[in-house]
């Protein structure tokens, strides 16, 4: 009985309050070289002044391989890796070759600038919004991706 009204007080409080999600983080493309070196930035939004750096690295890596980065200074750029038509055990067997190189992050990014803070009202509590300028080594990250079977080489389609 106590488990239901439990339940019960939760959903109200839920319902009467709404859903307010946060977005983690947003990235956008700021321009491209020639050295498939990508220059990102990457919008992370919390309760804290400072995210840790190492969230930032994290973020700017998830963020290429799994939700793709918006044009902004260049054109826009799908996910590298796409895995929601395949199986539920191939996506685990994917997802542990993919950890393994988002754990290598440092390897990846070559430099990290601070850009700003905002504070944006967001109900009753102010978000700090940090932005970062993050130059990533994409080539080298694909070269990883495709060494561990995670994606398919640009050779393999031909």
């Amino acid at each position: 009985m106590r488990y239901n009204l439990n339940f019960f007080f939760s959903l109200s409080v839920l319902l009467f309050t709404g859903c307010s999600t946060i977005k983690p983080y947003q990235i956008n493309c700021i321009d491209v070289s020639n050295d498939a070196l990508y220059v990102v930035e990457i919008v992370i939004e919390g309760r804290t002044n400072n995210p840790k750096l190492e969230t930032v690295k994290m973020d700017a890596i998830n963020g290429i391989i799994y939700n793709g980065i918006t044009g902004v200074g260049c054109i826009s750029q799908k996910p590298l890796l796409d895995n929601m038509s395949s199986s539920m055990d191939q996506q685990k067997n994917l997802n542990k070759k993919v950890t393994g190189i988002v754990k290598g992050y440092n390897r990846y990014i070559t430099n990290i600038q601070f850009i700003s803070n905002a504070a944006i009202p967001n109900s009753k509590k102010y978000l700090i919004q940090s932005k970062y300028k993050v130059t990533v080594n994409k080539r080298q990250l694909i070269k990883d991706l495709v060494a561990a079977n995670a994606i398919k080489p640009l050779s393999s389609n031909f």
